[in-house]
């Protein structure tokens, strides 16, 4: 029986391989295209396509040293209607014997709070929680801040309406007026789910579909999953990101019987010694050669990781730095948020860095 690495899972997205017949490879990688081709065709029959949870986080109050959420600073302006906004402040609290984040914006007339990977393509963003300030504050996800990509507006406009945006052949997303039933309800828990999904956004509340519309496609384009807060405060149960990834096969004898259907007659360790030439193209002096060997790295993925990680922990620095690049290039196609691309995707708008924030107050 054949031993592989772990397998996590994919993003449906995986990296497209270099090929002779694409683009202009050096001579020195043409030898390799067969094999890109066959590792690729490997990692897509091992790692069948589902529609799965790829982030989640409860709040548990214990661990509230390492939710991940940005710190409190200024952002860019979120539209072209509004002034720059900030986070608001993030406390670990206990309602209703629910462990929440609460977001407290009282004072701020317009603030995002992030959660979670950037996402793009099909994806669903879906979060419990209620208003618990004095007013009745909406309840919403707006992928990126308000008028930058697809959204629901649950009790918009001080719980008079509910609002969808979707993108249609306009610079920025168009806004649609849903049913303004059902509305907020004070002390009530609500689970708000935005779904981007087959050329469709639809905004549900308690799994009740609100409203829906088409919305054109922006392949490539880059969303953070963010909560609008109004000068108000808002409870948090519980958030998830769910997306279209590829899981492993749980049977190891699948995956033998893939990896003999795939390489015929050849070894693993065959593959892994043609793997590990192509790696050694890494450190030629030539830049196209060193360019399109890590393309076809990542392309080889899986069967490609155990080599690398050798590489990065006892090569040469350029050597490590660069096979560092393309694990965390592999390993961020696992998350099943943004995809991998050719060529680096811009954020829009520009994002600040995620990391667990450090004062979460505990009351």
């Amino acid at each position: 029986m054949l031993h592989f690495v772990a397998l996590g899972t994919l993003a449906a997205g995986l990296l497209s391989p270099v090929r002779a017949a694409d683009e202009a490879v050096p001579e020195q990688l043409s030898p390799f295209s067969d094999l890109v081709r066959k590792c690729e065709d490997f990692e897509k029959k091992t790692h069948p396509l589902q529609w799965g949870v790829v982030w989640s986080e409860a709040f548990d109050r214990k661990e509230a040293d390492r939710w991940n959420v940005p710190p409190e600073e200024a952002q860019p302006q979120a539209g072209p209607r509004l002034r720059a906004s900030v986070t608001p402040k993030v406390t670990a609290e206990t309602i209703d014997q629910r462990e929440c984040a609460v977001l407290d914006s009282t004072g701020i007339p317009s603030a995002y709070q992030r959660f979670g990977p950037a996402v793009n393509d099909d994806f669903a963003i879906e979060f419990v929680g209620q208003p618990i300030g004095d007013s009745l504050c909406e309840l919403s996800i707006l992928c990126n801040g308000l008028s930058r990509g697809p959204g629901f507006q649950f009790g918009a406009m001080n719980n008079t309406r509910n609002v969808l945006w979707y993108w249609a052949d306009t610079p920025i997303p168009k806004s649609m007026p849903l049913p303004n039933t059902p509305l907020i309800e004070k002390g009530r828990w609500y689970t708000v789910r935005l779904e981007v999904k087959n050329g469709m956004v639809r905004g549900l509340v308690d799994g009740k579909l609100i409203g829906e519309s088409k919305s054109a496609a922006r392949p490539g384009k880059t969303y953070r999953a963010s909560m609008y807060c109004r000068g108000n405060k808002i409870a948090v149960d519980s958030i998830r990101i769910e997306s279209t990834i590829r899981r492993a096969l749980p049977d190891q004898r699948d995956v033998d019987k893939v990896f003999r259907e795939t390489f015929k007659d050849q070894s693993l360790e065959q593959v892994k010694q043609q793997i590990a030439k192509l790696i050694e193209l890494l450190e030629d002096q030539k830049f196209p050669v060193r360019d399109s060997a890590g393309k076809m790295l990542r392309s080889v993925g899986t069967l490609a990781e155990p080599l690398l990680r050798e590489v990065a922990e006892s090569g040469l620095p350029e050597s490590s730095a660069r096979a560092n690049e393309i694990l965390n290039d592999i390993q961020a196609s696992r998350t099943g948020g943004t995809k991998p691309t050719t060529a680096p995707v811009a954020p829009e708008p520009p994002l600040m860095p995620i990391r667990p924030l450090d004062n979460i107050e505990l009351r």
